[in-house]
């Protein structure tokens, strides 16, 4: 058995220092990205959006999908998506309250990118825009979002908000009637709503509940990986 040399025991050493380092920085990334998505919800909530699309990244490839309401592409994806709810003054009574739960964050091994989901469990009680009354429901759905380090800051770089499903507090959500893709001829979504969300790209089924379909829960949670080109379609 020959002997290390205090060369190559240095040298061993070194590796291992540089893998524990890197190890520690990926964990202390995932812990800032819990963060910031939990910065984000709070935020959100108190209609607080202009400190969200301060979070975005300006990259061209940077998107926001609003589920099956469509989404936007592009360096100002983040200020055209949530401006749209920027114009509004919340009103007495009001309240969104919007938990999340489930994290699962992945840490690119290179530590320039990240993968995370998240489940959501809320409420809502918003003003009926006919009658001007109150009204409360419940709000579940997931997110799944992709961030990107920049200049030393994680951003969001890819975000997604997958609607499970939405319903008044009164009523059992399998009376729901899904969705529809066509929602100016129906009633699924308000007209109101397709004014206000006028997307770069049109929704797509995300799988929200219904009746008449077997229930997919999305995104798939991300598993580890060593680049971003590892997690990219082939």
């Amino acid at each position: 058995m020959s002997l290390e040399t205090i060369e190559e025991r240095v040298q061993r050493l070194e590796q291992l220092n540089t893998k524990q380092q890197l190890q520690i920085e990926r964990l202390q990334a995932a812990r800032e990205i819990e963060n910031i998505f939990s910065r984000y919800e709070y935020y959100h909530v108190n209609e607080q959006h202009q400190k969200v699309i301060d979070m975005f990244s300006h990259k061209p490839s940077t998107t926001l999908h609003f589920g099956e309401q469509g989404y936007w592409q592009g360096p100002d994806a983040a200020k055209r998506g949530w401006s749209t709810l920027m114009g509004r003054t919340p009103q007495p009574g009001e309240m969104h309250f919007h938990p999340t739960m489930c994290p699962i964050v992945e840490v690119a091994a290179d530590g320039k990118t990240a993968k995370g989901v998240w489940t959501t469990w809320g409420f809502e009680t918003g003003t009926d825009r006919k009658t001007g009354k109150l009204k409360s429901q419940y709000a579940w759905g997931t997110y799944g979002v992709d961030f990107i380090k920049e200049d030393g800051v994680w951003k969001f770089w890819h975000f997604h908000i997958y609607r499970l499903a939405s319903y008044e507090y009164n009523k059992p959500w399998t009376e729901l009637d899904g969705w529809n893709p066509d929602p100016e001829k129906g009633e699924t979504l308000s007209t109101e709503a397709v004014r206000m969300f006028k997307t770069d790209f049109p929704g797509v089924d995300d799988y929200p509940y219904r009746r008449d379909k077997v229930v997919v829960i999305k995104p798939d949670p991300p598993l580890p990986y060593e680049k971003w080109e590892d997690v990219l379609p082939s």
